[in-house]
């Protein structure tokens, strides 16, 4: 196959996917998305995914609390990544027992079963945001179209059950992982794409858990660790999983003992300072 040829394939791959990422946005309101003079200036000459992307998006997140928090230093973001499943709706009814308090949740279609725990999330006044929608590291992040068509369906997945679409985004395994299996371009012209696009992604700066801990550990841990950011400018963000039990179960123990030391807990929103992971040497 020459080059002519193998080009013109390629462009007729592209656009059966452009009319397929078509046809499943074709039940969102438009009315959500911006118009075009606030997409960025040279959004033209991104390719049929970016630019579908792109007029699929908002200019703002979803989530609840003050638009501009009155002490970010005792404010607390727990985030919840890999959900929903069979653990997520336990988690919901004790976030439930509380008053004002609100969390994050980064969410994947990996088990139908539980999708409309999403609904039930969005109403309890929780913030949503794009995980992934397989969660499969070696897929999503080998080509652009790949990484571009999970992120759009699980968009699209977000929106169908909650009505809103959502800005927030977590990498699976985060952006330092990202970072080392992405193979498209590079990693900072990508997430610099996503930032002219309206999006914001999220890492953390406390890692909670691990499969071995108890759920007395856990809780110690990540109090211990919310202690350590104390006096430095850093969000407190946690990072747990509402696909582990003893992540859910320790939840209690967190929020009481921030509620007592005077910290609020909110979903991440517009307002929330943005906190990318340090670049690992390797």
């Amino acid at each position: 196959m020459n080059y002519r040829k193998l080009l013109c394939s390629i462009a007729a791959i592209l656009l059966c996917f452009v009319l397929s990422v078509s046809s499943c946005f074709a039940a969102v309101d438009t009315d959500l998305f911006p118009a075009p003079e606030q997409l960025p200036n040279d959004w033209q000459q991104f390719s049929p995914e970016r630019k579908e992307l792109l007029l699929n998006m908002r200019d703002n997140a979803f989530g609840i609390g003050s638009a501009e928090e009155q002490n970010p230093s005792k404010t607390i973001y727990l985030t919840f990544d890999d959900g929903p499943n069979k653990y997520t709706e336990h988690l919901l009814d004790i976030l439930d027992q509380y008053e004002d308090v609100y969390v994050t949740f980064f969410v994947t279609a990996q088990s139908d079963k539980y999708l409309d725990m999403l609904t039930r999330e969005q109403k309890s006044g929780h913030s949503i945001g794009i995980h992934s929608y397989t969660h499969d590291l070696y897929q999503i992040y080998s080509s652009q179209e790949l990484y571009t068509e999970d992120l759009m369906k699980t968009q699209q997945l977000i929106y169908d059950y909650t009505g809103t679409v959502t800005n927030l985004i977590r990498f699976p395994g985060g952006s330092d992982t990202a970072r080392a299996f992405i193979h498209f371009s590079s990693f900072d012209d990508e997430t610099d794409f996503l930032k002219r696009s309206g999006f914001e992604f999220y890492d953390w700066t406390v890692q909670s858990e691990g499969d071995d801990f108890s759920i007395s550990w856990t809780a110690g841990y990540a109090i211990d660790q919310i202690q350590n950011l104390e006096g430095k400018d850093l969000p407190i963000i946690l990072l747990f999983h509402d696909t582990r039990p003893k992540s859910v179960e320790c939840i209690s123990e967190v929020i009481e003992w921030g509620l007592e030391n005077g910290y609020v807990f909110r979903g991440i929103n517009a307002s929330t300072p943005a906190y990318h992971s340090p670049i690992k040497k390797r």
